[in-house]
C-alpha cells in the first residue's frame, strides 16, 4: 500500500485568521444560528452579508429526545447540538469560500 503525499498547507504552518463567525443552538424543535463573514472572505454569490439560517427537527427526532417523560432514549439535547454544529458548516460552506 502506498503511502498518500500532499503537499503542506499554508494554515498547517501559519494559523490564518478566521473567514467567517459562526454562533449556533438547538432545541428540541429546531437549530439555528448566524454566520458573519470577515473583510477578506469570499462569497460564491458576490454578497458579504450575514446570513441566518433554521432547520427544524422532525416529529420522530422530537418524540425520542431524552427528557423527563423519556428518560432511556438514545438522543440528548448535545446531539442536537453536534447536529446544528454541522449544520452551520454547511451553511458556510455553501455560502462562503472556506476551503483554506
Amino acid at each position: 500500500m502506498q503511502a498518500i503525499i500532499r503537499p503542506t498547507q499554508i494554515q498547517e504552518i501559519v494559523p490564518l485568521d478566521p473567514v467567517v463567525e459562526k454562533y449556533h443552538n438547538a432545541s428540541k424543535y429546531a437549530a439555528g444560528g448566524a454566520i458573519i463573514p470577515a473583510d477578506t472572505t469570499v462569497s460564491w454569490n458576490k454578497e458579504l452579508s450575514p446570513i441566518l439560517w433554521r432547520a427544524s427537527f422532525p416529529e420522530e427526532i422530537q418524540k425520542i429526545l431524552v427528557s423527563y417523560e423519556n428518560p432511556d432514549s438514545d438522543i440528548t439535547n448535545s446531539d442536537l447540538e453536534l447536529v446544528g454544529g454541522i449544520l452551520s458548516n454547511e451553511a458556510a460552506a455553501q455560502t462562503f469560500d472556506i476551503r483554506q
